[in-house]
């Protein structure tokens, strides 16, 4: 609970810092569903689906405030998780831009899993926007009674189709995905930060596996989405093919591929 009250505190002290006259802010509700929930390669079992949902209040001056709640099939408690963030971006000029953020997971009792194994999660990211490629990287300690380090880095190039058909626009982004992690357990979480325009992803299932290697490659994701713009809405299916490696005795691994459909709707907030 005071957790939850200094989320607040800061989610009011914020917005009141970011208001200035004429600007522009927004929410964002974001669903999607995978059909096999997974993280760095990791199946949590072969046929588990999942569904995320996140409401997020975005300020014009990079505050982001974030609820999000993760439904899984095959467990007892449906809800396996809710996450409280808040994150911060700065753009350093019109290629360049910075963000880091918080979040605090509060992990459902009863699917046999270890609620406080890692539960707070301290995001970076840099983000690179050129007119060929785009690149980011976005490393995450992860902190509970035993601490997890991540790297995640992207790779990809956007392909617009402006005014086709109904929809105002089409986004095609051909997308290489890399994931390292340390060797404190096997990845319990997905910590990258979903912005406006990305798939939120659900977050893996949190078996403590130990490994073996005190750092190494975990997974690679080809991934390929096409994002559908229509007024505030956002449809992206996208379909996923990783080659996850580094498998031990108790976690042998293997490439597989699963699909995702993300749906967004904004709302934007006009300050006079």
């Amino acid at each position: 609970m005071k957790k939850i009250f200094l989320l607040l505190t800061i989610f009011i002290i914020g917005s009141k810092l970011c208001y200035s006259a004429d600007s522009l802010s927004y929410f964002s509700w974001n669903n999607s569903f995978t059909n096999k929930l997974n993280y760095a390669g990791r199946l949590a079992e072969p046929t588990q689906s999942a569904l995320t949902t996140s409401l997020n209040y975005f300020t014009n001056a990079g505050f982001e405030y974030s609820l999000t709640q993760y439904y899984w099939s095959k467990t007892n408690n449906k809800l396996a998780e809710t996450d409280a963030g808040v994150a911060y971006k700065h753009n350093l000029n019109d290629v360049y831009s910075l963000s880091a953020g918080y979040e605090h997971w509060f992990i459902t009792k009863g699917n046999g899993e270890n609620t406080n194994t890692l539960n707070n999660a301290f995001t970076a990211s840099m983000d690179a926007d050129y007119d060929w490629i785009e690149l980011n990287i976005a490393p995450c300690l992860l902190i509970g009674k035993t601490k997890a380090f991540y790297v995640g880095a992207d790779v990809s190039h956007s392909f617009y189709v402006d005014k086709l058909l109904c929809f105002d626009s089409i986004d095609i982004t051909p997308t290489i995905t890399f994931d390292w992690g340390s060797s404190t357990t096997t990845l319990q979480h997905n910590p990258k930060q979903a912005d406006a325009s990305s798939t939120a992803l659900p977050k893996a299932g949190r078996k403590n596996q130990k490994t073996a290697t005190s750092f190494m490659m975990l997974n690679y994701d080809f991934y390929l989405p096409i994002t559908f713009y229509i007024r505030h809405f956002e449809i992206e299916p996208a379909f996923h093919y990783d080659i996850p490696v580094n498998g031990t005795a108790t976690q042998p691994v293997s490439s597989f591929y699963y699909f995702t459909l993300a749906v967004n709707y904004k709302l934007p907030i006009k300050h006079h």
